[in-house]
């Protein structure tokens, strides 16, 4: 987070009309959009990930099905 803040008043000072100087309220809307984005970036991550992790544990499941009843099939030719 202090990286996003140190970038966006970076960016607002060197577009900044003053020779160094920042309007608070501009710099806290900067900020806080800036953070609303990442969290927002941050949950998208995790659903993605969890989104992941089901859909591998169902294709293992249907690995271990599969296994069982070709096991189920060499027990009933024989």
């Amino acid at each position: 987070m202090a990286v996003i803040v140190m970038h966006k008043m970076m960016g607002l000072l060197m577009n900044g009309q003053d020779d160094g100087c920042v309007r608070v309220v501009q710099a806290a809307v900067h900020i806080g959009e800036a953070i609303e984005n990442e969290v927002r970036i941050h949950s998208f991550l995790e659903r993605t990930k969890k989104f992941r992790s089901r859909k591998t544990i169902e294709v293992d499941e249907d690995d271990s099905l599969s296994k069982k009843a070709g096991d189920s099939e060499e027990n009933v030719k024989t």
